[in-house]
């Protein structure tokens, strides 16, 4: 067992082999952000080093600070709350390795919405720059100072805090009393994140294309998970169901976990393509859809009826377009009297007005499709 941070961090270096390679920046979370670890990375292994600090409140029976703590304590809400936003304080330390060179070790302290701390040895005494942030009660971006560390961290905490907040976004833990279940949920949780960082990195135009869909920023990371999680179970089913002889999946050798079609009845039909009913044409499956959530569906009626939002008339619209091409939708609207209606085909989603429906010009989608369909098909010749 490792007695301290410093051991871990120590092991965890030698272990990657990267011991030998110095120049190195490290970004770290405040569980291992220590003056003893700042020290021992630039003085072993000649790494810069940079990492938050939780800042500790003003102890009763110790008030005395050692010289290897954080400089400064918790501040109450008061005290913070005469500071104006972007005051930073820094101070400075220097220390001397075993070949007597000097370096000096950093602690910034920093007001942003909250008070932030660092404890670093990269961006010694550079300076300061803008920060910006959005606040409600103004249109645009609001601009203050900040101490350079906040730029340098911000651009180097990625494998720190961006893990983290994957897994507040992409969560699949469930609520539970039992800690070995969470401690499982939280390593799978680390792990899927890890593949969908290398699979973002290794995908190009020419290697491995259909993972490119995987970086769109509509859905790419949710598309990701609900695959992965097909592909798991998938792998489950086909470790524990087998087939017989005669090559087909019988219910009575299903394994207990699955649902058992003698209890429950038969399941919904899936046309996902990816699970493992639809990937061996068993008719039923189960019915968690595609990846996207399913829209409601509506009969068509062919009655005129009540829509969700008010729009324009779909015919107006095409006939005011015939009459002025050149011409935007308000202009138009003034020009040719567009009217906004919500009542229409509520299958098809489209508005038409009173006008147009008597007069039976509108055409369901179903209709349009069988007309487009008959144009193509071949006339038989002579």
């Amino acid at each position: 067992m490792h007695k301290n941070t410093s051991d871990i961090v120590k092991n965890l270096v030698i272990m990657s082999g990267l011991s030998g390679n110095s120049g190195y920046k490290l970004f770290m979370d405040n569980y291992y952000t220590t003056l003893k670890v700042i020290r021992m990375l630039y003085e072993q292994f000649k790494w810069l080093a940079c990492g938050t600090v939780a800042m500790k409140k003003k102890k009763k029976k110790d008030s005395s600070i050692v010289a290897d703590d954080y400089p400064w304590r918790k501040m109450t809400k008061g005290a913070i709350s005469f500071l104006r936003r972007g005051f930073f304080r820094i101070a400075t330390r220097s220390f001397y390795t075993a070949s007597n060179s000097k370096y000096v070790v950093q602690a910034t302290m920093w007001k942003d919405r909250k008070m932030v701390g660092w404890l670093h040895t990269v961006a010694v005494n550079s300076g300061k720059v803008e920060a910006k942030r959005r606040s409600k009660r103004r249109k645009f971006r609001q601009t203050f100072d900040a101490p350079n560390i906040q730029s340098e961290y911000a651009k180097g905490y990625r494998g720190v805090d961006i893990s983290d907040q994957d897994g507040s976004f992409w969560s699949i833990s469930l609520r539970t009393c039992r800690w070995y279940l969470r401690l499982f949920f939280w390593m799978v949780e680390k792990d899927i994140h890890g593949i969908y960082v290398v699979v973002c990195y290794i995908v190009t135009e020419t290697y491995k294309p259909f993972l490119k869909r995987y970086k769109s920023k509509n859905n790419g990371r949710k598309k990701f998970a609900v695959h992965m999680g097909i592909a798991l179970m998938n792998s489950a089913i086909t470790m524990e169901w087998k087939r017989r002889d005669d090559g087909e999946y019988h219910d009575e050798d299903k394994p207990k976990w699955m649902p058992q079609n003698n209890k429950n009845g038969k399941y919904q039909p899936c046309e996902c393509g990816l699970c493992f009913f639809c990937i061996n044409t068993i008719t039923y499956g189960i019915a968690h859809g595609k990846v996207s959530a399913r829209p409601k569906v509506y009969e068509c009626s062919m009655k005129r009826e009540q829509l969700p939002t008010r729009t324009d008339c779909v015919i107006c619209n095409e006939n005011s377009k015939k009459q002025y091409p050149d011409k935007g939708v308000h202009k138009r609207r003034k020009l040719c009297k567009l009217k906004r209606t919500n009542q229409g085909c509520l299958h098809c989603g489209d508005a038409v007005c009173q006008k147009h429906w008597d007069s039976k010009e509108y055409k369901h989608k179903w209709e349009r499709t069988t007309d487009s369909s008959s144009h193509d098909v071949d006339e038989p010749t002579d």
